[in-house]
């Protein structure tokens, strides 16, 4: 990918960088303005971006197809001066041959509640929770065992979405979804995040 930034330097003008990691679509742009937190791992930071992408909250960036550099929004490329208002990207290997493809670049998550699914959900917990998992390999080992996405709003869920990546046996109960309020305040020592 190629993407131009301003430069804050006087004199400069602009720089092309080559991302040839992806590192755009897995961090953003490095002009986007960012509220840094030394408790974020590379993976949580990663998966937040593509939650954000997930919910719409964040619009997936632009390729030129003429010159196939990235832009933010806008149907005119800074590069070479194409119009073009839809986004596209390449996919680095499909049978040997590029391919070009549209749409979302990450599928929104759909979930769905039947009749058991708490149930399932518990067990898959505490089994989860004995081994060492976390609550994001809890959650597609039970897509695995279910075929299906697990609601994020049942009992034992991590309220704070960042405890997702953390050990289920880390995260205490008054962090999670309970049908039960706490009895006492002093039940819990808050969120690691606050």
């Amino acid at each position: 990918m190629v993407q131009a930034y301003r430069m804050p330097n006087t004199g400069k003008k602009s720089a092309t960088i080559l991302d040839h990691g992806g590192n755009f679509h897995r961090h953003g742009s490095v002009n986007a303005d960012r509220e840094w937190n030394l408790g974020l791992t590379e993976r949580v930071m990663q998966a937040e971006r593509i939650k954000s992408l997930q919910d719409g909250k964040e619009k997936e960036p632009i390729r030129c197809p003429k010159c196939s550099m990235i832009r933010a929004s806008g149907v005119t490329c800074q590069g070479c001066g194409y119009r073009s208002t839809r986004s596209s990207r390449m996919v680095v290997q499909q049978d040997g041959t590029l391919v070009e493809h549209t749409g979302d670049i990450y599928v929104p998550r759909e979930s769905r509640c039947e009749d058991d699914t708490i149930k399932k959900w518990k067990q898959c917990y505490w089994r989860c929770k004995k081994t060492g998992r976390t609550f994001a390999q809890a959650e597609a080992l039970f897509k695995w065992e279910n075929n299906y996405n697990v609601p994020r709003d049942i009992p034992l869920m991590p309220l704070n979405e960042l405890d997702r990546y953390l050990k289920i046996k880390d995260v205490e109960f008054c962090r999670l979804v309970s049908d039960i309020k706490p009895q006492t305040s002093d039940e819990c020592s808050g969120s690691l995040y606050e």
